[in-house]
């Protein structure tokens, strides 16, 4: 989860033809804003491959399901694994709880070669169950979501919130050890289609001036897609699968869950010109029902 300080902000501001961004080096590592209720906000580290590890993000739908993204969940090996009930993935505290993934459920209309990332959306099946408590609990998404104030999202994760060269002069991720938040806007499907068709082109035009190229191979996006900007923060790598959430009269709504954004560095800290792209839950009540053999239902 990206999220940088206003006085950061420019001096990251990537030009034409840089090929890096500087690391950000403080001011991050920060828990979660307690006014953001964390609780069904689970950590997934998973093994890809020998000796390296991949996280996502994910939410909680019942005392044993996780929602996530599809595209996580097609290549995780055994064992996988979720943690729930803390902000820090080095908690020791009681509520704290790791469980072991035993079971996958891809939505059947996903393709991850697809390039309009449809139907990006699985639901993963653990054991034994959590028990719901003040640090432990199930998001809340409704079938309906029309009603809800579609202005401003409160997206959360462990992922990316800065990178690093390494030995080799690439820039590096850093995951984070602390749940994180980012305000974003909501934006409609019009402007955001429309920064998608331009980089079918491999290009992005913003104000008349060129910009970085921009996601692979991306047209058009559909209503069952939630597209959310903010100039210095938003997704990162890691924090895929994880929730988008909309807060009406101080009830907390899960609306989305982060599905893809661009892959250039540089860019990850200008998503004011190059959103991010969420898999809208309401699109797929039917699918999550059937999932969770009935234990998570809209509301």
């Amino acid at each position: 989860m990206l999220r940088l300080p206003a006085a950061l902000r420019q001096c990251l501001a990537p030009s034409p033809g840089s090929p890096t961004v500087p690391s950000v080096r403080n001011g991050f590592q920060s828990p979660i804003d307690s006014s953001v209720d964390w609780r069904f906000s689970p950590y997934l580290p998973s093994p890809v491959a020998p000796l390296l590890t991949a996280i996502c993000g994910g939410s909680l739908l019942s005392p044993r399901h996780v929602l996530t993204a599809a595209h996580r969940a097609i290549d995780m090996v055994s064992p996988s694994f979720i943690m729930v009930g803390s902000v820090d993935v080095e908690s020791v505290s009681p509520n704290t709880k790791w469980r072991e993934v035993h079971a996958t459920v891809l939505h059947t209309n996903y393709s991850r070669y697809n390039d309009t990332h449809q139907n990006d959306i699985a639901v993963l099946e653990f054991s034994p169950e959590v028990s719901y408590n003040d640090e432990v609990a199930p998001v809340r998404f409704l079938r309906d979501d029309r009603k809800l104030p579609w202005k401003e999202g409160i997206l959360t994760g462990f992922g990316t919130f800065r990178h690093r060269p390494n030995v080799f002069s690439l820039q590096e991720t850093v995951v984070s050890r602390f749940l994180l938040s980012a305000t974003v806007d909501l934006i409609d499907h019009e402007r955001c289609r429309s920064v998608y068709r331009n980089s079918r082109a491999g290009l992005f035009v913003q104000n008349s001036k060129l910009a970085q190229p921009c996601l692979r191979g991306v047209a058009f996006l559909s209503n069952s897609q939630i597209c959310a900007v903010a100039p210095g923060k938003g997704t990162g790598r890691g924090d895929s699968g994880g929730p988008l959430h909309i807060v009406r009269g101080g009830e907390t709504f899960q609306v989305g869950l982060t599905s893809f954004g661009t892959s250039v560095v540089a860019n990850m800290y200008r998503q004011d010109l190059f959103p991010s792209v969420f898999t809208r839950l309401s699109s797929h009540c039917s699918f999550i029902v059937r999932a969770t053999n009935g234990l998570a239902k809209c509301l």
